[in-house]
Protein backbone atom coordinates (compact mmCIF):
# COMPACT_ATOMS: atom_id res chain seq x y z
CA UNK A 1 0.00 0.00 0.00
CA UNK A 2 1.54 3.54 -1.01
CA UNK A 3 1.16 6.65 1.80
CA UNK A 4 0.04 9.59 -0.16
CA UNK A 5 2.38 12.41 0.51
CA UNK A 6 1.06 15.59 1.61
CA UNK A 7 3.01 18.37 1.83
CA UNK A 8 3.49 20.74 4.67
CA UNK A 9 4.80 24.14 5.76
CA UNK A 10 4.79 25.25 9.58
CA UNK A 11 4.66 28.81 9.60
CA UNK A 12 6.38 30.68 12.36
CA UNK A 13 5.89 34.01 13.59
CA UNK A 14 4.99 36.27 16.91
CA UNK A 15 2.29 37.88 15.15
CA UNK A 16 -0.64 35.69 15.03
CA UNK A 17 -2.20 38.30 12.66
CA UNK A 18 1.01 37.51 10.12
CA UNK A 19 0.32 33.83 10.71
CA UNK A 20 -3.06 34.24 9.84
CA UNK A 21 -2.37 35.75 6.31
CA UNK A 22 0.79 33.81 5.19
CA UNK A 23 -2.07 30.75 6.10
CA UNK A 24 -5.03 32.05 3.85
CA UNK A 25 -2.84 33.12 1.34
CA UNK A 26 -0.70 29.45 0.74
CA UNK A 27 -4.40 27.21 1.53
CA UNK A 28 -6.25 29.51 -1.26
CA UNK A 29 -3.00 28.76 -4.07
CA UNK A 30 -2.08 25.75 -2.49
CA UNK A 31 -4.76 23.93 -1.06
CA UNK A 32 -3.51 20.09 -0.94
CA UNK A 33 -0.91 22.06 1.15
CA UNK A 34 -1.32 21.15 4.97
CA UNK A 35 -0.17 24.53 7.19
CA UNK A 36 0.97 24.59 10.45
CA UNK A 37 1.18 27.83 12.70
CA UNK A 38 3.71 28.27 15.58
CA UNK A 39 3.80 31.70 17.79
CA UNK A 40 7.29 31.38 18.76
CA UNK A 41 10.69 29.59 17.85
CA UNK A 42 10.49 27.52 20.74
CA UNK A 43 7.15 26.29 19.74
CA UNK A 44 8.41 25.73 16.21
CA UNK A 45 11.39 23.87 17.17
CA UNK A 46 9.27 21.52 19.71
CA UNK A 47 6.96 20.95 16.07
CA UNK A 48 10.20 20.39 13.95
CA UNK A 49 11.04 17.62 16.66
CA UNK A 50 8.15 15.67 16.29
CA UNK A 51 7.16 15.45 12.83
CA UNK A 52 8.32 16.35 9.14
CA UNK A 53 7.82 19.60 8.08
CA UNK A 54 8.77 20.18 3.90
CA UNK A 55 9.27 24.23 4.17
CA UNK A 56 9.74 26.21 7.74
CA UNK A 57 8.49 29.93 7.16
CA UNK A 58 10.15 31.86 10.02
CA UNK A 59 10.11 35.57 10.93
CA UNK A 60 13.51 37.04 11.47
CA UNK A 61 12.33 39.17 14.29
CA UNK A 62 10.87 37.76 17.34
CA UNK A 63 11.21 38.01 20.87
CA UNK A 64 13.37 34.97 23.15
CA UNK A 65 14.79 33.02 19.88
CA UNK A 66 14.99 34.84 16.99
CA UNK A 67 14.64 33.57 13.03
CA UNK A 68 17.99 33.00 12.40
CA UNK A 69 18.94 31.24 15.55
CA UNK A 70 16.07 28.90 15.28
CA UNK A 71 17.05 28.01 11.75
CA UNK A 72 20.69 26.91 12.98
CA UNK A 73 18.69 24.76 15.57
CA UNK A 74 17.06 23.17 12.76
CA UNK A 75 20.10 22.69 10.28
CA UNK A 76 21.81 20.94 14.10
CA UNK A 77 18.83 18.48 14.36
CA UNK A 78 19.70 17.16 10.46
CA UNK A 79 15.97 17.90 9.81
CA UNK A 80 15.39 17.64 5.30
CA UNK A 81 13.67 21.10 5.52
CA UNK A 82 13.50 24.26 3.40
CA UNK A 83 14.39 27.07 5.27
CA UNK A 84 12.77 30.44 4.28
CA UNK A 85 13.15 33.45 6.09
CA UNK A 86 10.52 36.24 6.17
CA UNK A 87 10.85 39.84 7.23
CA UNK A 88 9.21 42.79 7.35
CA UNK A 89 12.13 45.03 8.74
CA UNK A 90 15.07 46.46 7.25
CA UNK A 91 18.20 43.71 7.61
CA UNK A 92 21.19 44.56 9.37
CA UNK A 93 24.62 43.50 7.58
CA UNK A 94 25.39 41.43 10.90
CA UNK A 95 21.95 39.57 10.26
CA UNK A 96 22.92 39.34 6.57
CA UNK A 97 26.25 37.54 7.55
CA UNK A 98 24.32 35.41 10.45
CA UNK A 99 21.66 34.27 7.82
CA UNK A 100 24.62 33.72 4.93
CA UNK A 101 26.52 31.58 8.00
CA UNK A 102 23.27 29.72 9.19
CA UNK A 103 22.86 27.88 5.06
CA UNK A 104 19.43 29.60 4.91
CA UNK A 105 17.72 28.29 1.75
CA UNK A 106 15.55 31.61 1.12
CA UNK A 107 14.51 34.62 2.30
CA UNK A 108 11.80 37.04 1.69
CA UNK A 109 10.79 40.00 2.42
CA UNK A 110 7.36 41.24 3.96
CA UNK A 111 4.91 42.80 2.49
CA UNK A 112 4.19 39.79 0.13
CA UNK A 113 4.22 39.65 -3.12
CA UNK A 114 1.66 36.88 -2.91
CA UNK A 115 2.90 35.68 -6.82
CA UNK A 116 6.47 35.97 -5.82
CA UNK A 117 5.67 34.35 -2.63
CA UNK A 118 3.58 31.00 -3.98
CA UNK A 119 6.10 30.53 -6.92
CA UNK A 120 8.94 29.94 -4.22
CA UNK A 121 6.70 27.43 -2.44
CA UNK A 122 5.92 25.56 -5.46
CA UNK A 123 9.41 25.69 -6.54
CA UNK A 124 10.41 24.63 -3.19
CA UNK A 125 7.55 21.78 -2.58
CA UNK A 126 8.73 20.00 -6.07
CA UNK A 127 12.11 20.03 -4.76
CA UNK A 128 11.41 18.50 -1.35
CA UNK A 129 8.77 15.62 -3.15
CA UNK A 130 11.70 15.05 -5.16
CA UNK A 131 14.29 14.69 -2.91
CA UNK A 132 11.72 12.49 -0.83
CA UNK A 133 11.23 10.07 -3.56
CA UNK A 134 15.21 9.90 -4.48
CA UNK A 135 15.68 8.97 -0.91
CA UNK A 136 13.12 6.61 -0.68
CA UNK A 137 14.22 4.64 -3.66
CA UNK A 138 17.58 5.20 -1.71
CA UNK A 139 16.73 3.29 1.32
CA UNK A 140 14.49 0.70 -0.76
CA UNK A 141 18.14 -0.18 -2.67
CA UNK A 142 19.86 -0.17 0.45
CA UNK A 143 17.33 -2.48 1.92
CA UNK A 144 17.45 -4.99 -1.02
CA UNK A 145 21.34 -4.79 -0.62
CA UNK A 146 21.13 -5.91 2.71
CA UNK A 147 18.84 -8.76 1.87
CA UNK A 148 21.14 -9.83 -0.24
CA UNK A 149 24.32 -9.85 1.42
CA UNK A 150 22.49 -11.42 4.57
CA UNK A 151 21.03 -14.24 1.93
CA UNK A 152 24.64 -14.66 0.45
CA UNK A 153 25.83 -14.99 4.22
CA UNK A 154 23.45 -17.57 5.20
CA UNK A 155 24.77 -20.00 1.73
CA UNK A 156 28.45 -19.83 2.62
Amino acid sequence: MEIKYIPSILIVDDQPEICTVMRDLISSYLPAVEVVIAGSAKEGLGLIVERAFDCALIDVKMPVMDGIEMSCRIKELHQPIYIILVSGYPVSQEEIDRICDANIDDFIHKPLNADLFIGRLKIMLRHQHKTREYNARIHCLLDTIEALVDTRRGCG
